[in-house]
């Protein structure tokens, strides 16, 4: 096991279930139950106890696939969850930590994902409810979820950075039938654990080393920031290192997040902050094929691997976030933009800032989110085509973690006026909060700075003297750059 664990109260009751978790866990520390794995191998199952009756003739070697025992060894798996219970654990995970079709392909039985989660819930679900019974002492079920064998941030080619063996709708469907099983066979809980990259976790970050980073790359403190949005019950560690090592980790997370904390020891990028001690962020924006005629003339030769030198070149210049605009004609946008933020989250130097996804088609902004693992900024949302379309695609955002600029733009058309900017800022916050359920911290609000060396009058409210500052700057330095200055 390697990673982050995640708990989220789940079920058609979550609202009383998990009032009922949080009144445990503000008067005592709950305690899950241990590896499965560990305790299957003390079994010394061979070949035949994997296959049983019912694939006895299957095609592939089944040995090693733990999963599946609990459906050719379901007394097995029974007792092991009674074995934690009756030791003193409140919660028990289910026996599906590869229980996903993707995982379950290497051994010919991606069809009989949502039947293992299901049994396997139900196995966990009567172990538990024998020993409340037995003890009087409530227990939970934990529905397990890991990371499978494909990853969403790191290219399994090193000839191809750009290249990823699943997409992020491949994966949330596979982690939503897994979900489907687990709650139909009666888990209490979701836990999302082991999954070493965050862009994995966010649709359903493992510790490996003391530099206390995820295999992905990310620090903890990171991971929270990239998963907060989903407002977990529980957030912590597990694996690779031990209680000792593990201890600092813990902490960190323990500052950074209102949730509760899980630490499951078995023995990453820092993030960036934007706060009332940051005095302005700089946006690198040559990452810009309407921005930059070097960029595009890259992108549209296909030489992405010479275009992201530009975007390292601007975080070895200070930039604090990169801006990516894949908007042109000629361009198929969302291709371009999540082959681009593949190539992005393959470079450590240049990964370690956030993105802000920038373009006018919205299937562009999500091509490029569902191939960020980090925090990302959509660039940007506005009420021009109003309220439910405005709604839907907050709702998107949100989901997949990001933070949004709004425009001051709404149906009547873009706020030149004081007065305008503000009651459109408003009204669109409060929709995004009331309605959405955004975190403010997560709104940024463009409340167009309009361009005033045009000598238009509504972009010169108030900055006339501004104005005619920069003008004569520029023909104080024009005229003495002059050669013929004399006769002009």
């Amino acid at each position: 096991m390697h990673l982050h664990g995640e708990l989220s109260g789940a079920g058609p009751s979550r609202p009383a279930l998990e009032a009922e978790l949080r009144e445990v866990l503000g008067k005592r520390i709950m305690i899950l139950d241990g590896g499965m794995g560990t305790m299957i191998q003390e079994r010394r199952l061979e070949e035949e106890h994997f296959r049983g009756e019912e694939f006895k003739n299957h095609t592939h070697s089944l040995k090693g696939n733990n999963d599946l025992l609990s459906i050719t060894q379901s007394d097995v798996i029974y007792n092991i969850h009674q074995e934690y219970l009756l030791a003193g654990a409140d919660i028990i995970e289910t026996n599906t930590f590869s229980s996903t079709c993707i995982a379950q392909a290497d051994y010919g039985l991606e069809h009989l994902a949502y039947r293992m989660n299901k049994v396997s819930a139900e196995i966990a679900r009567k172990a538990a409810d024998d020993v409340t019974n037995q003890t009087g002492c409530k227990r939970y079920v934990a529905g397990a979820m890991g990371p499978t064998n494909k990853t969403l941030s790191v290219s399994p080619s090193v000839e191809r950075p750009d290249f990823r063996n699943v997409t992020f709708d491949e994966l949330a469907d596979a982690y939503a039938e897994q979900v489907r099983g687990l709650l139909d066979g009666g888990a209490d809980i979701i836990m999302v654990e082991t999954i070493f990259d965050t862009a994995n976790a966010k649709i359903s970050g493992t510790i490996v080393d003391r530099s206390g980073r995820t295999l992905s790359g990310q620090t903890g403190e990171a991971f929270v920031i990239s998963v907060s949005h989903a407002k977990p019950l529980c957030i912590g560690l597990n694996c690779a290192l031990g209680a000792t090592e593990m201890r600092p980790f813990i902490q960190a997370i323990g500052k950074c997040t209102t949730a509760h904390v899980l630490c499951y020891p078995n023995a990453g990028l820092e993030p960036f902050r934007i706060g009332p001690y940051t005095n302005f962020v700089n946006i690198g924006e040559r990452c810009n094929v309407a921005g930059s005629r070097k960029f595009a003339k890259l992108i549209m030769s296909g030489n992405y691997e010479e275009a992201l030198s530009i975007a390292k070149t601007q975080v070895e210049m200070g930039a604090q976030v990169l801006d990516i605009n894949m908007d042109e004609g000629m361009l198929e946008g969302p291709a371009a933009m999540a082959r681009f933020c593949c190539l992005i989250a393959s470079e450590p130097d240049i990964a370690r800032v956030p993105l802000c996804i920038d373009s006018s088609n919205f299937e562009v902004i999500k091509a490029g989110l569902k191939c960020c693992q980090g925090k990302c900024i959509v660039n940007s949302i506005s009420l021009k085509e109003g309220v439910e379309e405005f709604l839907q695609r907050a709702t998107t955002v949100r989901r997949y973690g990001a933070a949004v600029v709004v425009m001051a733009f709404d149906e009547e058309g873009q706020a030149t006026e004081t007065e305008r900017k503000v009651e459109i800022c408003s009204r669109a916050y409060h929709l995004l909060v009331t309605q959405v359920g955004f975190d403010p911290n997560d709104i940024i609000f463009d409340p167009n700075i309009l361009t005033i060396g045009t000598g238009m009058e509504e972009h010169s409210e108030g900055m006339e003297v501004i104005r005619e500052a920069m003008h004569g700057a520029f023909l104080y330095h024009a005229i003495k750059q002059e050669p013929n200055n004399e006769t002009n």
